[in-house]
């Protein structure tokens, strides 16, 4: 018994050993994809000296990664992974095995959680309970509140660059460019300020040379990104084109009301402001001002009563 809990913890460092590893996994996964893809067509069939020959990461950690990942994507309801996965991409994460590896990464969280809170339950059954639960819930939530925070992060991004850059798409058609070609010249800009937005044009532009018809990449591309302005756009080209409408003109009004909601989100955010600034003021700013005007004669004032005869 007394050997217990030097287990759990072992185990529970294993495990955040685990965790890393899929993190490191995640975080550069072309460099492995290319490896293993140029090691495969390189060698062939490798017996089994030249297998064990491989270090310890491609042997052992990264299929037993591998098999985690599979095994939590399993046990987690389609509705819940699909949802998943539309997140990820709205955060601008593609990867393939992106949604496995968050699933994991949360339910390994978790027991590792539960594991350290019974190991110090053994001599503290308070304290085990206590970090146990908080560490399970951290684990299930805080990747969660990572993700959106990261999708709301870039839509907001895409709004504000929208229509600095449908500005610049609508010039180029009108200027006698087709639309892809449009979005080619511009999306070539090294422009920091509108990175997530390019992104999206270029995945867009790449789907359309891989034979994906124009009105599907102009779909997906609204569902990537999960914009309602971005999404408006969308909705007006496609329309424009099954009507055999210009997409000149039709640019130029979406334009024009982007500009009109931008300026009303300003003028929504200038309104909002001196409610936000009073509870700082009302809880921070007057107390000190209060202090420093009042003060000096609360204190004449206890003087003077404390100097009068009783």
């Amino acid at each position: 018994m007394n050997g217990g809990p030097s287990m759990i913890l072992a185990f529970f460092f294993a495990g955040i050993t685990l965790l890393i590893l899929l993190f490191l996994h995640w975080t550069d996964p072309k460099r492995l994809r290319v490896e293993s893809r140029i090691d495969d067509l390189a060698d062939g069939y490798k017996p089994r000296e030249a297998l064990l020959q491989e270090p310890f990461s491609r042997r052992v950690a990264l299929p037993a990664l591998a098999f985690m990942m599979d095994w939590f994507a399993k046990m987690t309801p389609s509705g819940q992974r699909d949802r998943l996965v539309e997140r990820l991409v709205q955060a601008g994460i593609y990867s393939s095995f992106a949604t496995n590896a968050f699933l994991a990464g949360k339910g390994l969280g978790m027991l590792l959680g539960l594991l350290l809170g019974w190991a110090i339950s053994l001599r503290n059954v308070g304290l085990g309970l206590t970090i146990g639960g908080v560490f399970a819930i951290m684990s299930l939530y805080l990747p969660d509140l990572w993700l959106s925070q990261k999708v709301v992060k870039r839509q907001e991004d895409i709004t504000v660059s929208l229509p600095d850059v449908l500005d610049l798409i609508t010039a180029a058609v009108e200027a006698g460019l087709g639309l892809d070609a449009a979005i080619m010249r511009i999306s070539g800009q090294e422009l920091k300020t509108h990175q997530a937005l390019f992104s999206e044009f270029e995945r867009y532009l790449t789907d359309t040379r891989l034979g994906t018809s124009k009105s599907d990449a102009l779909s997906d591309l609204g569902w990537r990104c999960g914009v309602g302005d971005l999404q408006a756009v969308v909705a007006a080209l496609l329309q424009a084109d099954s009507l055999g409408v210009g997409i000149g003109g039709t640019l130029r009004i979406q334009s024009e009301h982007l500009r009109t909601k931008r300026r009303q989100r300003a003028q929504e955010a200038a309104l909002k402001a001196p409610i936000k600034m009073l509870f700082p003021m009302v809880f921070f700013i007057f107390p000190a001002i209060f202090i420093v005007t009042l003060g000096p004669a609360v204190l004449r004032v206890v003087d003077t009563f404390a100097k009068m005869p009783h």
